[in-house]
């Protein structure tokens, strides 16, 4: 594991090091997905999410059935178009693309400044990438 100065850290430098040595590589079994639509000018616009877990979890939790004590994940589909994503559950994913990450933040107030937390991981999925597996 490479060192990491904390002076000047950078969100960005920090989340690439949190990609590298924790996520990069890691496999994921899709679990489970929601669809749903949001209305924008009048307009109906699908949206779409994917539940993920650890693959190596996944699996030892399941066969000793405590599946539902698994860490999970929903990860949002980029350019989804409403396809049926029924085929991708069971599949798994490796990780490899840095870019589709960020922090997953919350709106904080500290002695009357309001300031943004980093509380975990999103990822954004693009839907070819799901179709292809």
């Amino acid at each position: 594991m490479s060192e990491l100065k904390i002076m000047n850290l950078s969100e960005e430098r920090l989340l690439k090091f949190v990609f590298q040595n924790k996520i990069e590589g890691e496999t994921f079994q899709i679990i489970g997905y929601s669809v749903s639509e949001f209305e924008r000018d009048g307009e109906k616009i699908p949206y779409a999410t994917v539940e993920v877990a650890l693959a190596d979890e996944w699996k030892a939790l399941s066969e000793i059935g405590y599946k539902d004590n698994a860490s999970r994940m929903n990860w949002s589909v980029k350019g989804f178009d409403g396809s049926d994503l029924s085929s991708v559950v069971g599949k798994v994913m490796t990780v490899t693309d840095f870019n589709t990450w960020a922090f997953k933040k919350e709106l904080v107030t500290n002695y009357g400044r309001k300031e943004s937390r980093i509380v975990g991981l999103k990822n954004v999925v693009p839907i070819e990438e799901l179709l292809a597996l």
